[in-house]
């Protein structure tokens, strides 16, 4: 049945129910050896091969606009946590959850950055080896920092099983206010997908809670992860596309006994920790104290054959935003958009000037190719 965790204050990993049987972990990928090809082949009939690594065959109901490849996953290399799911309390020092809090909710959008783990690992007594990635932005350094305090606070232990395959650490923030929900998702690289069509969740799917409330000021804004895994996932579908979302229910089987839900009320400072291909929500928020927004960090370490290409733009991050942008603009330009205008009194600033861009581009191309005699 659905379970609760209580408060949990210990530094070592905490202990919790046994996950339902539907939760075995997924046997490891192939250990990656050289580098990430991308090619972009409509009549391939296999998932796109990332370097040394064969994806299998899958499909979540989804295909990324413009991304005409098959559907493949990379399964991570298992990576298991105490009691499958974990919950640890004070993991960030109070005045930097308070910080990233107030950064988080003074932002127009999301924000997303990527951490690298250096090569070696360790800097002796100070802990790992970090380096923010990206240019210098706030949001960069804040990311760095969130990281570092992360691995040295009481959740760093369950960090421990997954670092020998870590490349670096995505970190993301998002926020809402009263009637927020996340809906059901898988945690994946974004930027990966987008280009190859490949679902690769991470090592572990990490989620800090900075909002300023006591657990009970919040009501709704529980989190629930699935132990069903990549199982429940394909059952169920991108954003549950193949099982219909009943009203009043943040999934249709949300409430089933033994349908491997494991919930987390909301409260300050306080990480979530699971196996990266474990599904996830978070229900509509009914309601919070005046002034207060739901705000939630992401952190999800990614392998080497993964991250390297994720780091170049990563999830809810400026670059992320603008590449997106990009894409968009080349698809109407060279016709791939689905019928779609470049409507220019919508565009803002910023898409002005990439399109600007994509056209010199374009008619360089154009003078540059040879005409085509008989």
């Amino acid at each position: 049945a659905p379970s609760s965790f209580p408060p949990m204050r210990a530094a070592k990993p905490p202990s919790g129910p046994e996950p339902p049987a539907a939760a075995a972990a997924a046997p490891p990928a192939p250990a990656p050896t050289g580098s990430l090809t991308l090619e972009r082949k409509a009549s391939r009939d296999a998932p796109q091969p990332m370097g040394d690594v064969q994806p299998e065959p899958f499909d979540d109901g989804f295909t990324s606009p413009g991304n005409y490849l098959p559907c493949g996953l990379v399964r991570p290399p298992a990576v298991s946590v105490a009691g499958g799911l974990a919950v640890v309390d004070g993991v960030l020092g109070e005045a930097l959850a308070r910080r990233v809090y107030e950064h988080t909710k003074a932002k127009p959008h999301p924000w997303g950055t990527y951490v690298l783990l250096k090569p070696g690992g360790s800097d002796g007594e100070e802990g790992l080896s970090l380096e923010a990635t990206g240019v210098g932005s706030e949001d960069d350094l804040i990311g760095l920092e969130v990281m570092r305090a992360f691995v040295a606070g009481p959740a760093g232990a369950h960090l421990a099983a997954c670092l020998p395959h870590v490349h670096g650490f995505e970190i993301w923030a998002v926020r809402g206010g009263t009637g927020h929900e996340v809906l059901y998702h898988l945690d994946y690289a974004e930027w990966h997908r987008k280009k190859t069509n490949v679902v690769c969740p991470p090592l572990l799917a990490i989620t800090v809670q900075v909002s300023p409330v006591s657990e009970g000021e919040m009501v709704g804004g529980t989190y629930g992860a699935n132990s069903g895994g990549l199982d429940h996932y394909e059952r169920f579908g991108f954003k549950s596309l193949r099982v219909p979302v009943p009203e009043g229910k943040p999934v249709a089987d949300w409430n089933e006994p033994g349908a491997g839900w494991v919930k987390v009320p909301y409260r300050f400072n306080r990480a979530v920790v699971h196996p990266g291909e474990w599904p996830h929500v978070a229900t509509r928020v009914e309601s919070l104290p005046e002034g207060v927004e739901r705000v939630v960090i992401g952190i999800n370490p990614f392998p080497a054959y993964v991250g390297p290409l994720e780091a170049v733009a990563p999830q809810h991050s400026d670059a992320f935003r603008k590449q997106l942008k990009m894409d968009r603009l080349r698809a109407a330009i060279q016709g791939r958009g689905d019928g779609e205008k470049i409507n220019l009194r919508s565009l803002d600033a910023e898409s002005k000037r990439l399109l600007v861009l994509l056209l010199k581009k374009s008619a360089s191309h154009a003078r540059s190719t040879p005409p085509i005699t008989a």
